[in-house]
């Protein structure tokens, strides 16, 4: 994995809630780019069942299509990433 370095040593803690009283947690960077990253992603996730996780990818895939903010391990919200 990759570690927490200068100048994202800002770190966001994810926690997923279910209406079936699942809990998610993850870590992931919280900086500003990430944290909207972050909320494109809940977004297009909410309502999904949770245990259905290749119509996951593709919602969250689908959602930021098209988004050169996150590039290699400056970004690490990828569709896997997200899943995961």
């Amino acid at each position: 994995t990759v570690g927490v370095h200068q100048p994202c040593a800002l770190r966001a803690i994810i926690q997923l809630d279910t209406d079936a009283g699942l809990v998610g947690l993850g870590e992931t960077y919280a900086d500003t780019r990430h944290l909207v990253r972050l909320q494109a992603a809940a977004q297009a996730i909410t309502g999904l069942d949770v245990f259905s996780l290749n119509r996951i990818r593709a919602a969250i895939a689908a959602r930021l299509e098209g988004d050169t903010a996150a590039v290699g391990t400056a970004g690490m919200i990828t569709t896997a990433s997200a899943v995961d």
